[in-house]
């Protein structure tokens, strides 16, 4: 198993950052039914014996009752600074070795890496023990991790000697995963959390696991509890609540017209309910493996489990199916906040449509009003147009009514000419008539050469549009 345990060791560094100091709280308290530990139970079954923080992790050296007893460490860190497993890869080989680690939960964990949020994995080692040639179940080895949001979460590595009632826990604590107060973060919160359940933990140390699924559950209700206070926020700026009167009260906003701010709101409720849907999905999940851990812990052990161990026993799977039944009922509310947020999306959607027909209204109102005036522009065009043309073609040189004489009257110009229309009036004619086929030939080339551009755009991509369609039917028929 050493041989094992050490080649897991370095592959588990290889996929893991370890971190490049330990900052290490220690718990040592013993199990109320030991009798060789009555002295050390009864010191540390109500307090425990908590060392200095210390920059490495050093295992107690004379003191024996207290390496037989149980063992938590939480090694913590803060946010994306901290290393991922916050503890040094020689203070985890020290513990791996002296607390007997299954390497097989360690395999198992090596392909999650630091990336993944959250996993479960356990192994249940068989021995033999002195004076019984029988295989029996004698440890549980645990590894999970739970990640409430990015970059704050807990990771738990446990080993537990079924027959002497002795745990061994490493919680590597990244981030602040405990209560907040008043929006600021308690950093020692399961220190406080051990501290208070030594008790518990001394009666059955393995509900150490039960108290960290109940801590994230009290987190996830929380922020459950503020997602609901949010949602009450987003139907009061809409305007479809039935509450006005209270959110008033509390200084909320009602008939908001900023859609784009309800927009926003309403998208990071759909993320917080999203995130605290996959916490809850997840828990329940954990939940259910731990209660499958004790029944077969249970069922394995059943000729060597005393009246209390089963006890024991039977009071953890029931708390565990209350944790399952409540997480159930939690992710049925979280279901029905969904389907209220969605209500609310088209709401949004509706108003935001009706906002922009009003303004659609607007500007065809606003169009008909110019329609109107360009239309008496045009009349009054056309009204003056003829007698400006007239007027431009007799103000030319090719017309002079100077030379205007009476029916009566014969005179002949200087130049000799007699009349008001000038001998070259077809230079003028005919300029006219070759300017406008030059333009009108320039406007038809320009816009049949666009036309042509265009419908070789068209061509080319449905075309490309048959071949990828041809590609896709080749690939399904290969595959078929």
């Amino acid at each position: 198993m050493a041989a094992n345990l050490e080649k897991t060791l370095v592959d588990f560094r290889q996929a893991w950052q370890f971190g490049t100091r330990s900052t290490i709280r220690q718990f040592c308290f013993a199990t109320s039914s030991q009798p060789n530990d009555k002295d050390l139970a009864q010191n540390t079954a109500t307090s425990a014996t908590l060392f200095p923080n210390r920059t490495s992790w050093e295992p107690p050296e004379h003191d024996c009752a207290v390496l037989n007893a149980n063992e938590i460490l939480i090694a913590s860190g803060w946010g994306v600074r901290a290393s991922p497993l916050t503890i040094t890869f020689d203070d985890f080989l020290v513990l791996c070795y002296s607390w007997k680690i299954s390497p097989k939960v360690l395999e198992a964990i090596i392909p999650y890496n630091v990336e993944l949020p959250n996993f479960f994995e356990y192994h249940l080692e068989e021995g033999a023990f002195v004076g019984n040639s029988d295989t029996q179940l004698c440890a549980l080895h645990l590894a999970f991790k739970l990640d409430l949001r990015r970059h704050e979460y807990i990771m738990c590595i446990v080993r537990y000697d079924i027959h002497k009632r002795q745990m061994k826990a490493l919680l590597f604590q990244c981030g602040v995963v405990g209560t907040h107060k008043h929006g600021t973060p308690i950093s020692d919160s399961y220190d406080e959390v051990l501290q208070d359940s030594l008790e518990a933990l001394g009666r059955d140390p393995l509900q150490l696991v039960q108290f960290i699924l109940k801590r994230y559950m009290s987190r996830l209700i929380e922020n459950f509890s503020r997602v609901c206070r949010q949602l009450y926020s987003t139907e009061g700026m809409i305007g479809v609540t039935t509450r006005a009167r209270w959110l008033l009260s509390e200084g909320y906003t009602l008939h908001s017209k900023d859609y784009d701010d309800i927009g926003a709101k309403l998208y990071m409720n759909q993320i917080d309910i999203t995130r605290l849907m996959i916490c809850c999905s997840t828990l329940r999940v954990f939940a259910e493996q731990f209660q499958e851990i004790v029944n077969q812990i249970r069922h394995l052990s059943a000729s060597s489990t005393s009246s209390n161990h089963y006890d024991q026993f039977y009071k953890q799977r029931s708390e565990t199916e209350s944790m399952i039944q409540r997480l159930a009922l939690i992710k049925l509310e979280l279901e029905y906040a969904q389907n209220r947020l969605n209500t609310q999306f088209n709401i949004l959607y509706n108003l935001t449509t009706q906002r922009d027909s009003r303004l659609q209204l607007t500007i065809a109102e606003a169009a008909k009003r110019d329609s109107s005036t360009m239309r008496a522009i045009s009349i009054l065009t056309l009204v003056f147009l003829p007698a400006t043309f007239v007027s431009t073609v007799f103000s030319t040189s090719i017309f002079d009514f100077q030379k205007w004489h009476s029916q009566h009257e014969s005179t002949q110009s200087s130049d000799g000419t007699t009349g008001v229309v000038s001998m070259g009036w077809w230079i003028y004619l005919m300029c006219c008539i070759l300017c406008t086929l030059i333009v009108s030939s320039i406007w038809y080339l320009s816009t049949r050469k666009e036309l042509r551009i265009s419908a070789a755009k068209a061509d080319r991509l449905l075309e490309s549009g048959l071949q990828s369609n041809e590609v896709d039917q080749e690939g399904v028929s290969e595959s078929e």
